[in-house]
């Protein structure tokens, strides 16, 4: 193999090992001047033959999650808008450093390009835009980073879809609120008219089963689990939908709702969450419904970190001293880190006044609740009476 090659090599090797002190060591001491003009490319290296395939070492960087590498190579002039096959890609994508770190979600390679003024609106090999791969990454944190650079909301790919298609296809509400804020220009009219659409035709209450776990679900426990709050106001004011049907876990669509943790790549804000529990209890769900496992929405909700969904449940009447099948109480279920919910518990346990019941109030009347003693996951010393 070349010197040339072979040094180039090696760098990739130890860019994709995050070696940065050999990055260095390669580049400032091995490659010699004259090499410094050649593409910044380098050989794959396929049983320790030259292979045919190409890949820039600053896409490699790019997809680090640590961005030590990627600010050292900008600092040395490489090019961060190069346009090459990305790393291990088997349709052989073309695509600039920027579309990796985006594909990869990571947020720190993603705002060292844009610092860098890496070209926020080029194209891949089919089109996409980095905001294209955001939003179908449901990435709300990289989308806006995007967006604030100058990202444009209304270009499509090669297939003619825009990110705005993207984001309503997969019912990414808070994506597509952020499009349209950047005066991007709506395809259709959304879900909610297809649903209306849909159930004149089948009965709201209707099971099917879902294939991405095989659990037999409502509309409304597939709303509920997906934190989609207007889906399912409409549900139930639209197709009186019953807030108390069952899965084939035995859940109400609260319990759905909680049964796993808030992630910020889901797109879904926890104020929906949030609005979502107020909508169901209103509408007088059974909250100490217990599914298969013996867990109610009050051990979901405690284990997987809901603060203020906690506070509105045991407010209702939520029941702490139900067993689950491991003989835990929903306060046993709080993960041993999390010292807040536990305080949570505690504070409400201690409190003189018994749990009230919320009843549903009719349209025109605004219920109110105390304020949450939770802010940021910190427990304040506001009482609650």
């Amino acid at each position: 193999m070349p010197k040339e090659a072979r040094y180039l090599s090696e760098i990739l090797s130890a860019i994709n090992d995050n070696n940065v002190s050999d990055v260095k060591s390669l580049w400032e001491t091995r490659i010699r001047r004259r090499e410094r003009a050649l593409p910044f490319k380098c050989v794959v290296e396929t049983d320790g033959k030259p292979g045919r395939e190409y890949q820039s070492t600053v896409l490699a960087a790019a997809a680090l999650e640590d961005a030590t590498i990627l600010k050292y190579m900008i600092e040395k002039g490489f090019d961060i808008n190069l346009m090459c096959t990305v790393p291990c890609d088997i349709t052989s994508i073309v695509a600039s450093p920027l579309h990796v770190a985006v594909q990869r979600g990571r947020h720190e390679s993603v705002a060292v390009l844009l610092e860098a003024n890496a070209n926020v609106n080029a194209g891949d090999s089919e089109g996409r835009r980095p905001l294209h791969l955001a939003v179908k990454n449901a990435d709300c944190r990289i989308a806006r980073m995007l967006l604030g650079r100058g990202a444009r909301a209304d270009v499509p790919d090669t297939h003619g879809t825009v990110p705005l298609q993207i984001a309503a296809k997969y019912g990414h509400v808070e994506l597509v609120r952020m499009l349209l804020e950047h005066d991007a220009s709506p395809p259709w009219k959304g879900h909610v008219p297809l649903i209306d659409m849909f159930l004149n035709f089948v009965d709201v209450n209707t099971k099917d089963t879902c294939r991405e776990d095989a659990k037999e679900k409502t509309p409304l426990h597939l709303a509920a689990e997906r934190g989609l709050v207007e889906t399912a106001n409409f549900l139930l004011e639209r197709f009186q939908a019953d807030v108390n049907v069952l899965d084939s876990d035995a859940q109400t669509p609260l319990q759905c709702a909680f049964a796993e943790r808030h992630s910020f790549r889901s797109m879904r804000r926890k104020e929906d969450y949030n609005r979502l529990a107020d909508l169901l209890i209103r509408k007088c769900v059974n909250v100490n419904q217990q599914n298969v496992r013996g867990e109610t929405a009050l051990h979901l909700a405690a284990r997987n970190q809901y603060y203020k969904v906690v506070e509105k449940l045991l407010l209702s009447g939520a029941n702490t001293t139900l067993l689950n099948n491991a003989g835990q109480t929903a306060k046993d279920s709080i993960p041993e880190f999390d010292v807040p919910m536990r305080q949570l518990f505690t504070k409400y346990a201690a409190a003189s006044a018994p749990y009230i019941t919320v009843r549903p109030a009719p349209d025109d009347v605004t219920t109110t609740v105390p304020e949450s003693p939770v802010r940021d996951g910190v427990l304040s010393d506001v009482n609650i009476q």
